[in-house]
């Protein structure tokens, strides 16, 4: 449980340095219109600043989106399954996007390399294209984590026994055993309407 208030924290906090970014760009964008317009004196770089720090923004959001489970999903015949089922086939997918995240990255990595040997950068601001690809591996790597974390999380909700919960004493009872316990509560129940 510590665990998972520890990982939360740190996607929360990306997340705010993510919406801090887009909310310079914003003002940014804003404030280029009205130097431009009434000054004819536009922000120097602009389109690369927004470029290049809407890809910032993304690449520190995208793992608690996908910790959260934000993304776009479309899971109609998912949610037809048990709970069981449906975290064994919310697991499988994990694993699939992890191995195609995993394979992008893995093929990104000599471009990196290859960026940072070539000393190429961008036109107006000279940010080294090392730098936009590194953003680019950090973003995968961290949503690869993010996956895997969210994997052992369904594996582990699908080997779990179910619980039911008991309303009357308030307790969650495990396995098979809290189907006789319940069987007994009906019994218990039924017994006492007859008795009145």
């Amino acid at each position: 449980m510590r665990t998972r208030k520890v990982i939360s924290t740190i996607y929360k906090y990306t997340e705010y340095i993510g919406c801090a970014i887009i909310a310079l760009l914003a003002f940014l964008v804003v404030l280029n219109v009205i130097t431009r317009r009434f000054f004819s004196l536009p922000i120097f770089g602009i389109t690369e600043i927004v470029q290049y720090g809407t890809l910032a923004a993304i690449s520190l959001a995208a793992a608690n989106t996908t910790y959260l489970r934000n993304h776009p999903s479309v899971s109609i015949l998912v949610d037809l399954l048990k709970p069981k089922a449906k975290s064994l086939t919310c697991a499988v997918t994990e694993l699939i996007s992890m191995g195609m995240l995993g394979y992008v990255g893995w093929n990104l990595i000599p471009n990196t390399v290859k960026e940072f040997n070539g000393f190429r950068t961008t036109e107006s601001l000279f940010i080294p294209y090392w730098v936009i690809s590194a953003m680019i591996l950090f973003c995968i790597l961290s949503v690869m984590v993010t996956e895997l974390i969210l994997m052992i999380t369904d594996i582990v909700a699908a080997v779990k026994p179910e619980t039911y919960v008991d309303e009357k004493k308030g307790l969650s009872l495990e396995g098979s055993n809290a189907i006789v316990e319940a069987i007994k509560d009906v019994d218990e129940v039924a017994l006492q309407k007859e008795e009145k």
